[in-house]
């Protein structure tokens, strides 16, 4: 189930399916250059204080991440004689991805949000 890229009685895989050009840019090959450069921009900006950095692995981040009705339909898959239906995002699915990246971006921006709030006790 996890690779949608094999051809159904349609002749047409999941992933073929895919509108790619609607689904957003993912910047996971970019992520040490974004650090690096965020690094230079906080020292030209901050010069004087720490600079905390971390790296979080998103356990399983694929099996939390649920499809929604519609998704799940419109992924379909015909193996054999069975109908199967994905209820988590697959990965060999195209769009998973660009999902997960909406998920870390919105971990990383609440972080950061929470992080510059004077009115946030993080200790």
């Amino acid at each position: 189930m996890h690779d949608q890229s094999f051809l159904g009685p349609s002749q047409h895989s999941v992933n073929e399916r895919v509108i790619k050009e609607l689904l957003p840019h993912c910047m996971y090959s970019f992520v040490l250059l974004r650090i690096l450069h965020y690094i230079v921009s906080l020292r030209g900006r901050h010069y004087s204080m720490k600079i905390f950095l971390s790296k979080f692995d998103l356990d399983s981040v694929y099996h939390h991440c649920h499809l929604s009705g519609i998704t799940a339909v419109e992924c379909l898959a015909i193996h054999k004689d069975t109908l199967l239906m994905a209820l988590r995002m697959t990965f060999g699915g195209s769009p998973c991805p660009s999902m997960v990246g909406y998920t870390s971006e919105t971990i990383t921006d609440i972080c950061n949000t929470l992080i510059q709030c004077s009115s946030w006790d993080y200790f």
